[in-house]
């Protein structure tokens, strides 16, 4: 999965010395938001596909009747 990838790398980028960990908190509270925000995308955007890939068999199949 990219977005965990993306998480994982921001975490070991971040250099917990040189912030306070409520900085911290709320950044990872950030990228954690936007991670259910990008899997959220990814599965409409499969839904989307499905129901376009069925409308176009459903019509294939009316048309070989």
């Amino acid at each position: 999965n990219v977005a965990f990838n993306v998480y994982i790398s921001l975490l070991f980028s971040i250099k917990s010395s040189e912030i306070l960990m409520g900085d911290l908190y709320q950044c990872s509270k950030d990228v954690a938001l936007l991670i259910v925000r990008i899997d959220k995308c990814c599965k409409l955007n499969d839904e989307k596909k499905f129901g376009e890939r069925w409308h176009l068999n459903s019509k294939r199949s009316l048309n070989t009747d």
